[in-house]
């Protein structure tokens, strides 16, 4: 039986903003399979473009992108909507964890089920 468009609505939604092609598919086949829906892009202003036509539930965003630095990012998208859970993605994690506009950290070190896991507990699924 094929999904309803209610379902899908029904899904959690998850950005996910970072340079690196191999983070961005790594993050989408963790979070797809805990039934998320994901979207990504390569850069802060293709992120903000995105949550101008679309709402999202979190935004997993890398600290450092080509074109904005994540603090930046992360301010940005807590001043479009407050809403949106931001997670940083980082290599380090002193500088981002005290931030407002960062709901949390979390090492790229880590790996993909401690992505998994924060997810899980901030959407709360």
């Amino acid at each position: 039986m094929a999904p309803t468009a209610e379902a899908e609505e029904a899904q959690p939604s998850v950005l996910c903003a970072d340079g690196s092609q191999e983070i961005l598919e790594i993050c989408q086949t963790i979070l797809k399979a805990d039934g998320y829906q994901v979207f990504t892009v390569s850069s802060g202003t293709e992120a903000m473009e995105f949550l101008q036509l679309h709402s999202v539930n979190a935004a997993v965003i890398a600290d450092r992108m080509s074109d904005i630095d994540g603090i930046e990012l992360a301010a940005k998208i807590k001043h479009f909507d407050k809403q949106v859970f931001v997670v940083m993605h980082c290599n380090t994690l002193s500088e981002f964890e005290k931030l407002p506009c960062v709901d949390s950290c979390i090492s790229k070190g880590k790996g993909p089920i401690a992505l998994r896991r924060l997810i899980a507990s901030l959407l709360q699924k």
